[in-house]
């Protein structure tokens, strides 16, 4: 199919009507089922035409992610491509249930132990076998060494106090307090590191060497500022990777890379389509458009510490003066969440029920009344390379000019940004929030330690339920403590959501149509990249699937197929006799 939106979910449909003269519509039905059983061996996506040609996706990507190793690709907007090179014990911490990939179980023995058992016959890129060993290397340095994005889910959310090799192919993990969410968030969000490389490596914050993993995935070749070549790993264990070839085009400026989707140049774009494009993509025949939930969001972010945002009612006002449901409407055309639903994310496996950020600018002239604020200045950090949190800015400056306070603009590049915000330098600043500062839980405790961040705000009630959290022993408890946390987050906000998009990405099925939407990856992942025909179970959907096919499932399939043609043979022959 192309052209058009469509539902990744979407069914096969198959006529059963009679297609040549003689057939019975009872003999129709027994075809259409003979071919819905070929369709469901195949799997999704694949055609025997596509299956036998070798096969390049080109997709492009925003930005340069260094060498795609787990130090030098830096935040998490690297996520996706990182697990095309590199995988983790279980599949990914933004579903409600993540299924076994490095690992095939983890079980809590203790409230703070955990043993997990490990998958057997993986091997690296470079043929050397995976083993218990690289996961403590793994988790040892991440513990112990330089920090990158994932090092303070082992160092501190949680505390990695121990990790022994019990086996070659069994770990066990003791935590320095209870630790009932390893296995579903912070086994599904570390990637798994080569000990016999990594332990060469001098300072693994300069690494520039080849990344070694064991995903789907390796890299062929770099060409810095222009792509990626990477090829197939067809020793894969969780399925086939379905190209032999990928070409990730660096292409930084959005509208060009949607030029090169429109023209054939590549075959998928992995950033969204501006809200602005959707509709003139979905009229195009030759690109489909592909809904995901990324789990991010745009967000005003305040420095809590120095005036005027060091006053929790000034916070507060500015919340309330903010109309989140008219920016959902008009910055996004209405494709998404208002951000009136609270913070963080109000659709992520973590979240219980929001209270409301609601819209009342009245009550917040009163709130800066009465705070003698009235007229405050204040500038905002904006990145300008994002022209729709630009635009929102825009219309969020005139809210608050409404109530009386006196917000400036300021538009430069990201790493300036962030330069600003590590030394605090900054009155406020907006960001698109990704999936794993608005849907990992132990990244929301970790937040309120980081400075650039929420390391400012000081609330004694929010600080002393997420310590809490830290030492509850079950999952159940940590539910619960988190959302008596989001309660005095609305109350007395560090961060303002202004929207929660729901994104569509631009693909041409011509070329493959077997992309997923993956709550947080969006549709440029290895779960989309790996066909799970024949594969262990659901490995390759990210999430339980009742479409997962075993091998023993795909035997009693083929068996049922064969009977069926059988069956229709012999019926033929004995209506060629009566005749």
């Amino acid at each position: 199919m192309c052209g058009g939106e469509r539902d990744v979910d979407a069914r096969v449909r198959l006529s059963t009507e009679p297609q040549a003269a003689g057939w019975t519509r009872s003999t129709a039905r027994v075809m259409a089922a003979l071919m819905l059983a070929t369709v469901w061996l195949i799997g999704p996506g694949t055609t025997r035409g596509q299956a036998d040609a070798e096969r390049t996706l080109r997709i492009a990507i925003p930005k340069d992610y260094a060498n795609l190793s787990v130090y030098t690709a830096g935040a998490s907007d690297a996520d996706p491509f990182v697990g095309l090179i590199y995988d983790t014990l279980f599949s990914t911490p933004y579903v409600d249930t993540p299924q076994p990939l490095l690992a095939t179980s983890a079980e809590q023995t203790r409230r703070q132990t955990w043993v997990v058992k490990l998958r057997e016959g993986v091997t690296w890129h470079d043929g050397e076998p995976f083993t218990a060993n690289d996961v403590v290397f793994t988790f040892e340095l991440y513990r112990d060494g330089p920090p990158n994005r994932w090092t303070h889910h082992a160092s501190q959310t949680p505390d990695m106090r121990r990790v022994q090799a019990l086996d070659d192919l069994t770990v066990q993990i003791t935590c320095a307090q209870p630790c009932p969410t390893l296995a579903e968030i912070t086994l599904a969000d570390l990637p798994i590191l080569p000990e016999h490389v990594w332990s060469k490596v001098e300072d693994p914050a300069t690494y520039d060497g080849s990344a070694i993993g064991t995903g789907p995935y390796r890299v062929l070749r770099r060409v810095p500022g222009e792509r990626y070549e990477l090829s197939a790993n067809k020793r894969y264990f969780a399925g086939q990777p379905v190209a032999d070839k990928l070409i990730l085009s660096i292409i930084p400026e959005p509208s060009s890379a949607f030029l090169a989707l429109r023209s054939g140049q590549v075959d998928a774009v992995s950033s969204p389509i501006p809200p602005q494009l959707v509709e003139s993509f979905d009229a195009n025949r030759d690109v489909d458009v592909v809904k995901a939930t990324p789990f991010s969001d745009a967000e005003l972010v305040f420095n809590m510490g120095r005036a005027p945002f060091d006053s929790a009612p000034l916070r507060r006002a500015v919340m309330l003066a903010i109309d989140k449901d008219a920016l959902l409407e008009t910055v996004l055309l209405g494709r998404g969440i208002s951000g009136s639903e609270g913070w963080p994310h109000p659709r992520s496996p973590w979240t219980g029920e929001n209270p409301d950020m609601p819209h009342d600018p009245v009550e917040a002239r009163r709130l800066i009344a009465r705070a003698k604020l009235a007229g405050a200045r204040f500038e905002i950090l904006v990145p300008q390379q994002d022209p729709v949190v630009v635009r929102a800015t825009e219309l969020v400056a005139a809210d608050l000019r409404a109530v009386g306070l006196k917000p400036s603009i300021r538009a430069m590049d990201q790493p300036t940004i962030s330069e600003l915000t590590m030394k605090g330098e900054f009155d406020a600043y907006v960001w698109a929030a990704t999936a794993h500062a608005l849907a990992d839980p132990t990244q929301l405790i970790q937040s309120f330690n980081a400075a650039s961040y929420m390391g400012t705000y000081e609330n004694p009630n929010v600080k002393e339920l997420l310590a809490a959290a830290q030492s509850v022993p079950t999952a159940k408890e940590f539910r619960s403590l988190l959302s008596r946390t989001h309660k005095l987050i609305s109350a007395d906000p560090p961060v303002v959501p202004f929207f929660y998009p729901e994104q569509r990405y631009g693909i041409r099925s011509a070329s493959f149509d077997g992309w997923k939407g993956s709550p947080g990856l969006g549709v440029v992942h290895k779960f989309s990249l790996v066909s799970a025909a024949g594969s262990d179970a659901s490995i390759a959907t990210g999430a339980p699937s009742s479409s997962g096919r075993s091998p023993l499932a795909v035997l009693v399939i083929a068996g049922l197929a064969g009977l069926l043609a059988a069956w229709l043979i012999r019926r033929r022959r004995a209506a060629r006799t009566k005749a």
